[in-house]
């Protein structure tokens, strides 16, 4: 299994809209250290159609990277975990104004497929038939997706996060949520592979605002509960205020602790076991 790292940032990325603090500053004046929205692509192994986890605003881009890691920039099928802004509003790129897809395959549960086909320009692209709505499930050739509930803030759908199986191998992407369940924990301890919610390192980060109203464990909690599966762990979905956008303090104590951060641009490979 090949797993495309195409984005690894919270929803507005980094530079964030509106953000004038040091990483936002030096993200604009050098654009090695801009951050794209989290979004994977897996393969089941080199050649194979490719699924794209969430499809972010900064598709565009992404399709481009998909395309130099895969040799296309449509994907064989989308899995979506939830209905905030950077986890689906690149499905707009798919219409006849840009990509203008052919019934793509749109895998999500029935909450996140009633939100799409209640509003434009969502609407648009499934009476057009650029997408087609799936079961939040897939099966295809040497790979299979399954997802299951996470608890967060679910003001137009449910989320999900997904299991992506294959050879024997197994690789969590679950970039949001508000706590750790024990089902999750289950998924966690029989996973190869975790990428995780890293969206803030500590309480207290954003200042001025209810931060725990947001959800998102901090990394800091996060180390503690997952401590005996490090090894498996990568972080992403990283807010710009999270200082492990630096290599810093913070990365080092993750580090030490034998946890992960997910990198942007890198190709992850999994072998059979």
């Amino acid at each position: 299994m090949q797993v495309h790292l195409l984005g690894t940032a919270q929803d507005g990325g980094v530079p964030h809209p509106g953000c004038d603090c040091r990483r936002c500053g030096a993200a604009r004046t050098d654009p090695a250290l801009a951050r794209m929205a989290s979004c994977l692509a897996v393969q089941a192994a080199e050649g194979a159609p490719a699924v794209l986890l969430d499809c972010t605003p900064d598709f565009p881009r992404q399709s481009a990277l998909l395309k130099a890691r895969t040799g296309s920039a449509v994907p064989a099928a989308i899995l979506l975990t939830h209905a905030h802004l950077g986890h689906y509003l690149g499905l707009a790129f798919l219409g006849r104004e840009a990509l203008s897809a052919k019934a793509l395959p749109v895998h999500c549960t029935d909450a996140m497929g009633a939100f799409l086909q209640a509003n434009k320009p969502f609407r648009h692209l499934l009476d057009r038939g650029e997408i087609v709505l799936k079961e939040a499930g897939l099966e295809m050739p040497g790979l299979k997706a399954t997802s299951f509930q996470v608890p967060h803030r679910n003001e137009d759908a449910d989320t999900v996060g997904w299991r992506l199986e294959s050879g024997g191998r197994r690789v969590l992407f679950i970039p949001d949520f508000d706590a750790y369940t024990p089902r999750m924990m289950e998924e966690i301890a029989a996973a190869d592979l975790a990428f995780l919610d890293g969206t803030f390192w500590a309480d207290g980060e954003l200042k001025g605002r209810d931060q725990k109203s947001l959800g998102h464990p901090p990394v800091k909690e996060a180390m503690e509960i997952l401590k005996d599966h490090a090894a498996k762990v990568r972080f992403l979905h990283l807010n710009h205020s999270n200082p492990l956008l630096e290599d810093g303090p913070e990365r080092a104590e993750l580090r030490a602790l034998g946890f992960g951060l997910a990198a942007e641009g890198e190709t992850v490979r999994i072998q059979r076991p």
